[in-house]
């Protein structure tokens, strides 16, 4: 199952996809860099994608969440 797992290709977009038709309009990329960030944006730009890089990031996250 692991041999599997890392030699196929995997079905982030379709996941994230999904989860959007599901309802979900808001992400967290958390760790350095945006990468997931700029997938998000060419998969759907209606959704709130937010980054947590440092420790600072979060008090500010959850602050614009929780408004």
């Amino acid at each position: 199952m692991l041999e599997q797992q890392v030699s196929e290709s995997v079905k982030w977009m379709q996941s994230v996809e999904q989860m959007i038709v599901d309802g979900v309009d808001t992400f967290v990329e958390i760790g350095p860099g945006k990468t997931l960030a700029g997938f998000m944006k060419k998969i759907n730009r209606d959704v709130k994608v937010y980054n947590i890089e440092a420790w600072e990031d979060v008090e500010k996250v959850v602050g614009e969440l929780t408004c």
